[in-house]
């Protein structure tokens, strides 16, 4: 099976409007196709022996509900198509 896996940069997410922000609502899209959202800010983005890695977590993003995302676990993450593994 292939996971099918969205990175997405932002600033924090508790700062993020869940009613008015369309970065909730892009991601709630993206989970309603399956996808899992990897989370970074991007301050913790990397270059590492040409690898680009972020230190994030996935989140689970509630748009109908309006409620604010839940970071679901952090851990880095390769960002490139070969090695992005949950």
């Amino acid at each position: 099976m292939i996971n099918k896996i969205v990175a997405v940069q932002g600033n924090n997410p508790s700062k993020l409007n869940p009613i008015t922000d369309t970065s909730v609502f892009l991601a709630h899209e993206i989970q309603n196709k399956n996808y899992k959202v990897f989370y970074y800010d991007p301050k913790d983005l990397s270059v590492i022996n040409s690898k680009v890695i972020a230190s994030g977590f996935f989140i689970k993003f509630d748009y109908e509900n309006k409620k604010y995302p839940k970071p679901l676990k952090k851990h880095p993450k390769f960002l490139n198509k070969n090695t992005l593994n949950p």
